[in-house]
């Protein structure tokens, strides 16, 4: 075991294209846990029973300054859940960040080692944040209100059954689908990079017009606050395309 894990460490993947599409990834979200850039190395262990893969991350000067875990599903042998951890200079917990499918909780610790904030995230926005004193105890939870098109549902769903148009070639391809149009709303309540989140299981004219929904919608959108302050979040909205 010993030696598998030696070899797995000498084995650095920053040699294979494999681990650099990978390491794109790991710097993405490191860099949003960090705040700042990524000037770290990636070394891959692999575990004999296949079921949990872990890195360790390192500074320009060769210090371990976290680590990072990911989950396999035992049936799909798809990545369930990530972990990522940053730690202060002592080796203690300074923050982790947990990604599930469409769930992140982000928490920062005092260097006690006690609980200084909880962020959790659904499908890219804030759901809840809550503070704690270098005791443990639950200081404030912040109000949160969710972005929300300007005029609520009605505004939207009319704007829908006024500008929907089903393509002609998804009509000929007898196509139909689910569409998950995905935006960053900023604290002006502006709609920005507008994509297609599940790109590829539609037709590509259903996406196109699924897109243009979006960035046609007159009315705007009111922006996430927090304690009352306007912030950038992203929004994901479903379109679905039926056809009779």
């Amino acid at each position: 075991m010993v030696k598998s894990c030696f070899f797995s460490l000498i084995f650095c993947f920053t040699i294979s294209n494999v681990f650099s599409q990978e390491k794109t990834v790991l710097d993405k979200d490191f860099n949003e846990l960090g705040n700042s850039s990524s000037s770290g190395f990636y070394f891959r262990v692999n575990p004999l029973d296949k079921k949990e893969l872990s890195f360790t991350i390192l500074d320009s000067l060769e210090n371990e300054i976290g680590k990072e875990s990911w989950k396999i599903d035992k049936n799909s042998g798809l990545v369930s859940e990530r972990k990522i951890e940053l730690f202060y200079p002592g080796g203690a917990s300074k923050e982790t960040l947990i990604i599930t499918e469409n769930n992140r909780e982000i928490t920062f610790f005092h260097e006690n080692g006690m609980k200084k904030s909880v962020e959790k995230q659904i499908a890219g926005m804030i759901s809840s944040r809550s503070h704690f004193n270098e005791f443990g105890e639950l200081e404030s939870v912040d109000k949160i209100t969710k972005p929300e098109a300007k005029g609520g549902i009605q505004a939207w769903s009319m704007h829908l059954r006024n500008n929907l148009k089903y393509p002609k070639a998804a009509i000929n391809a007898e196509a139909e689908g689910r569409v998950l149009v995905e935006f960053d709303i900023n604290v002006t309540g502006k709609a920005e990079n507008v994509q297609i989140k599940n790109k590829g299981e539609s037709h590509a004219s259903l996406e196109d017009e699924a897109k243009r929904m979006v960035e046609t919608f007159k009315n705007g959108w009111i922006p996430l606050t927090i304690n009352g302050i306007p912030e950038k979040t992203k929004m994901t909205i479903p379109i679905a395309f039926k056809r009779g």
